[in-house]
């Protein structure tokens, strides 16, 4: 009797699938196939030991069909009329999910991308509510997506880690204005979260975000812009402070400026892995798009599988920028990983901004989001012994020598 659990080789386009009909000797007995069109091939298929084979979101003409129901095959059907792919074999880019936008009329084509158009099915874009209720095929095909999502985002990451490369996530609020300076004598956290993930991907690791505008876009804009210097890093955000923060009611003046620096500064295939980096966002806050400068966008419709899998993926640790209660969860959500081991060792946590995380006191001040975190943090930490993996800072240079450090000691990743 085989084995249930023993791993499938996947196979998600066409041309894999040709390949292994190429090989006389190859059988799909352990074979899953994924969101390909199995209409030219399905007479070279039937002739071959298929019994178990898996199809998920296939097109299968009749003669292949018949043959699958006969050998015991698993057959997930797609259906019509969805507008997002459940059986995805990749991430999604940018240019898919904001694919139609023109700027000369941004508004109106932004209402048309594949994002928007996702995110108004689960969202009443007037009141800000997700929909109580939707079909309940629709629900699990939103479950299947985001297992594709997730299995799509382990090769990737199994990829990037059989080169030896850690992940890194870097946390902090949506609201985080973009500026290139100092404001009203406050630090341009915007400009110090974008050094900091240029100079860990220039080290080095991938960075991750949740996928978002604010802190989430100066992560992914840092890794992006990692072969550049500061001259042309300030110059994209000063052009991206045009529009210093998304306006909900007018996302696509947000995205507008985004575009325009990536327009300047263009995505090759040649540089693309000096600027790996990963966007996690959600349609669960459906009003807030992605940022266009992750390389790879792993959306998720569940925001509860989203952020306990991007925090668990950091395994090279996580820094925490000045956030609010989305933020606030995540820190002791990545505490408790810590606290269990669930996920391994212990992973840096970094609290960059002293003042805002840990200030002499905590008020109810109007405009005081300053939040005494530090203490209990370090009540956890001492409990369960990962203190060593704690650091409050100011300094950029700090946050990127505690994790090049950190890792340097450590034993190198093996392949998984």
């Amino acid at each position: 009797m085989s084995n249930p659990y023993e791993e499938r080789i996947e196979l998600e386009s066409l041309d894999e699938v040709l390949a292994r009909l190429a090989d006389p000797a190859a059988d799909f007995r352990r074979v899953a196939i994924q969101g390909v069109d199995l209409t030219t091939v399905a007479e070279l298929l039937v002739t071959r030991d298929i019994a178990g084979c898996v199809f998920l979101g296939c097109v299968l003409p009749d003669l292949l069909a018949k043959a699958a129901a006969s050998q015991d095959c698993l057959v997930m059907p797609c259906p019509r009329g969805l507008i997002f792919q459940p059986y995805r074999g990749a991430l999604y880019t940018a240019d898919e999910l904001y694919a139609g936008f023109d700027p000369e009329i941004a508004e109106a084509s932004f209402e048309h991308t594949l994002d928007r158009l996702i995110c108004k099915t689960c969202l009443d874009l007037t009141t800000r509510r997700l929909y109580p209720g939707v079909p309940i095929e629709i629900e699990l095909f939103r479950r299947v997506h985001d297992h594709a999502i997730t299995d799509a985002l382990g090769e990737l990451l199994a990829d990037l880690r059989a080169e030896g490369r850690r992940a890194v996530a870097i946390m902090g609020g949506h609201d985080m204005k973009r500026a290139s300076r100092a404001e009203d004598g406050a630090p341009a956290r915007y400009l110090e979260v974008a050094r900091i993930a240029r100079a860990l991907t220039n080290a080095g690791f991938v960075v991750l975000s949740g996928g978002g505008p604010g802190a989430m876009e100066a992560a992914n804009l840092g890794a992006y812009l990692a072969p550049f210097d500061e001259g042309v890093l300030i110059e994209a955000i000063d052009v991206l402070a045009s529009e210093p923060k998304l306006d909900y009611e007018k996302p696509a003046a947000w995205l507008l400026p985004a575009m325009e620096v990536r327009r300047r500064y263009p995505l090759d295939a040649a540089s693309l892995a000096r600027r790996t980096s990963i966007g996690i966002p959600t349609w669960h806050y459906g009003h807030e798009p992605p940022n266009p400068f992750a390389s790879h966008i792993a959306k998720y419709f569940e925001n509860s599988v989203r952020e306990e899998g991007l925090l668990a993926i950091a395994d090279g640790g996580v820094i925490f920028a000045p956030g609010n209660a989305g933020t606030v969860q995540e820190i002791f959500q990545d505490a408790c990983q810590n606290y269990y081991r669930s996920y391994g060792p212990a992973a840096p946590m970094i609290l960059f901004g002293s003042g805002y995380w840990n200030p002499d006191e905590m008020t109810t001040r109007p405009g005081d989001k300053n939040k005494k975190v530090l203490p209990l943090l370090q009540k956890l930490a001492q409990e369960k012994g990962f203190e060593a993996e704690l650091l409050v800072t100011d300094e950029v240079g700090a946050v990127v020598d505690f994790v090049v450090r950190r890792w340097a000691r450590a034993q190198p990743l093996s392949p998984p």
